[in-house]
């Protein structure tokens, strides 16, 4: 029941008194829960984040996972490397990738690629784009991994502990990720 240094306390919408002092007895909706989770930065920060507000908004599992790197030079082609080391370990889910890559060489020589596809597709250009990124003077790239859980990632379970697991030990810069919520039967 205590306010916070700076914020206002919820007024109830009849008798205008602090939430935790309605003398009107008025039931107060809880918002609904939030379905999609938005967090950036190092990787076990990101996925902790994720587990700790699933946890508070009530989400046990998610449908949809989406993890996404750019950037510039070196690193971010390092860490658009990465990707492709960690998806065999991500364990069930379909897998597709979006690769958007620029590298410039010594020369005026130039290298620009567009990708859209599933992880078998993506495994068949991915020696090249890595060894461009790492031979390229100057490389831009972004990398969107997407990952559908059929039946859903428990957050709780040993797979998404993997998967935490994975992308921090491959050492990420930072990380973008979107997760959405399970879909409960009945609410599509």
């Amino acid at each position: 029941g205590l306010v916070v240094k700076g914020t206002q306390p919820k007024l109830c919408p009849l008798c205008k008194n602090p939430i935790l002092e309605c003398t009107c007895g008025a039931v107060i909706p809880l918002p609904p829960p939030k379905r999609r989770f938005e967090i950036e930065g190092a990787p076990a920060q990101v996925f902790q984040t994720l587990a700790d507000n699933a946890a508070d908004n009530k989400v046990g599992a998610i449908d949809h996972l989406r993890i996404k790197v750019e950037g510039r030079g070196k690193e971010a082609a390092k860490d658009s490397r990465m990707i492709g080391l960690a998806i065999p370990q991500i364990g069930k889910g379909i897998c597709t990738v979006e690769q958007n890559m620029t590298c410039q060489f010594a020369g005026q020589e130039s290298f620009k690629m567009s990708f859209a596809g599933s992880w078998e597709r993506y495994k068949q250009i991915k020696n090249l784009t890595d060894a461009f990124g790492q031979a390229a003077s100057d490389v831009q790239v972004s990398t969107l991994l997407k990952v559908e859980f059929e039946g859903g990632l428990d957050l709780s379970g040993s797979q998404f502990e993997t998967i935490r697991e994975v992308f921090t030990h491959l050492e990420f810069g930072k990380l973008h990720l979107i997760a959405d919520a399970k879909e409960e039967e009945g609410t599509k």
